[in-house]
C-alpha cells in the first residue's frame, strides 16, 4: 500500500473558508521500509523483535491507531528505538529504509522539518532507486504540513514529470487538488481532480478526492451539491463539519447546531473538536439567544485546548452578556479580554467593542473575524 492523505477542514462562514476548509490534519501513511520490512521478518509467524525496522515500523503503526495524546507518546518510543538502532552498525543497503521510517516518525511526532529532512535522506540513499518515489513525496508532503504549500505545489509538478510512471501518482494528484484548495485557487483544484477522474477513474469513489469536491461546491456557494457529495462517504469529523457549514449557510441552524455536536462528541481528539465547540455556542448568539450563547462559550473556555479559541470564546461570552442585558458585567468581562490577552487581535476587538457598548449596546456587532 501507497501513501494516503487524509484531509478535513474547518472555518467559521464562508468568507473565509478557503484555506481553513482545508488546512486540517494533514496525515502521512506510508507504508514504513516496507521491502526492508519483509526481509527482516521471522518466519514461522513470529513477531519481529523491537529494535529492528520490521519491529520499530510496527510500533509506529500501532502508535498511528491510538488517540491524539497516546498516539505521540507511542510514537516518541518508536523514535528512541530508532535512535539507538542509528547508533548501532547499519548496513549501507538498510540506510534507506532507516532514513524513510525516521521521516515517517518525525511527520506523525509533528516535527515536519525533521521529516523532510530525513525523506530527502531516504530518496538520496535509495541507489536501486526502488523507493525514490515515496520518499520524494514524502517530502513533498512534509513541507505542505509545515505550511510551505507554494514551494510544494512547484515540487508536485516537477515530481510528476521526474516519475510518470509511478504507482503513487494518483496520490500525488489528489494531494496536488487539496494543495490547491487550501492555496485558494479551487478552479486548479477542480482541473485536477477532473485529470485524477479521467486517468484514474476509480479514484471517483475515493472519500478524499469526493470531500475535495464537496469543498469546491461549498466555496461557490452551491451547499445543497456539498450536502449531497458528503451523503456518498462514511461519516467523519470533516464530512460532520462540512455539513454543519453547509446547513449553517442555508439558514438550518439547528441541524447545523446537531452536526457540530456529533464533532464534539464522537471526535474528542480531533482538530475540528474545538472549531466545533464554538461553532456551535456561536449558533446561539447569532440567533439572538444571548443567555444560552454566554453559557455554551463559557464551556468552550473551560473545555477547549486551543488558546487562540479559548480567547475567542471569552471574547464572545462578554458580548452575549451585554447583548443579553448586563452591560455592567459584559463591560468587565471585555475589560478581562483586553487584560488577558494583551498585543493580540483579541485583545484589539476586546478595545474596540468596549468603545462601541456606551453608545448602543443593544446594537453591538462584533467586527468580521474569522474564529481560527
Amino acid at each position: 500500500m501507497r501513501g494516503v492523505i487524509r484531509m478535513s477542514s474547518y472555518s467559521n462562514n464562508r468568507l473565509t473558508c478557503f484555506a481553513a476548509l482545508c488546512a486540517i490534519g494533514l496525515l502521512l501513511t506510508f507504508p514504513i521500509g516496507a521491502e526492508e520490512a519483509r526481509q527482516e521478518a521471522k518466519p514461522s509467524g513470529e513477531t519481529p523483535g523491537p529494535g529492528t525496522l520490521a519491529g520499530i515500523g510496527r510500533l509506529l503503526d500501532d502508535a498511528r491507531m491510538l488517540p491524539g495524546p497516546d498516539r505521540l507518546g507511542a510514537a516518541e518510543k518508536a523514535a528512541r528505538s530508532l535512535q539507538a538502532l542509528l547508533e548501532s552498525d547499519i548496513p549501507k543497503e538498510k540506510r534507506c529504509a532507516v532514513h524513510f521510517l525516521s521521516g515517517e516518525i518525525h511527520y506523525t511526532l509533528g516535527d515536519y522539518a525533521k521529516a523532510a529532512k530525513e525523506f530527502k535522506d531516504a530518496g538520496k540513499r535509495d541507489d536501486e532507486r526502488i523507493y525514490r518515489d515515496d520518499a520524494e513525496a514524502g517530502y513533498i508532503m512534509a513541507l505542505e504540513a509545515s505550511g510551505r504549500d507554494e514551494e510544494a505545489a512547484r515540487e508536485w509538478i516537477k515530481w510528476e514529470k521526474k516519475h510518470p510512471e509511478s504507482p503513487f501518482v494518483q496520490e500525488a494528484l489528489t494531494a496536488r487538488a487539496w494543495n490547491a484548495l487550501r492555496r485558494g485557487v479551487p478552479s486548479e483544484a477542480e482541473r485536477i481532480l477532473a485529470e485524477l477522474s479521467a486517468r484514474f477513474p476509480w479514484m471517483s469513489a475515493d472519500a478524499r478526492v469526493i470531500r475535495a469536491m464537496a469543498t469546491i461546491a461549498y466555496i461557490r456557494g452551491d451547499y445543497d451539491e456539498t450536502i449531497a457529495l458528503l451523503s456518498k462517504i462514511k461519516q467523519d469529523a470533516g464530512m460532520l463539519y462540512l455539513a454543519a457549514l453547509s446547513f449553517e449557510a442555508k439558514g438550518m441552524p439547528l441541524k447545523a447546531a446537531a452536526h457540530y455536536r456529533e464533532v464534539v462528541e464522537r471526535y474528542p481528539h480531533s482538530p475540528l473538536h474545538d472549531p466545533a465547540m464554538i461553532a456551535k455556542a456561536n449558533i446561539f448568539l447569532t440567533s439572538g439567544s444571548y443567555k444560552s450563547a454566554a453559557e455554551e462559550m463559557e464551556r468552550v473556555v473551560a473545555e477547549a485546548s486551543r488558546p487562540d479559541i479559548r480567547g475567542e470564546a471569552m471574547l464572545r461570552k462578554a458580548v452575549a452578556i451585554v447583548l443579553d442585558g448586563d452591560a455592567e458585567e459584559g463591560t468587565n468581562q471585555l475589560r478581562s479580554v483586553a487584560a488577558a490577552h494583551t498585543g493580540t487581535d483579541i485583545a484589539a476587538r476586546a478595545q474596540f467593542l468596549l468603545g462601541e457598548i456606551p453608545v448602543s449596546y443593544t446594537h453591538l456587532t462584533l467586527p468580521t473575524k474569522r474564529i481560527v
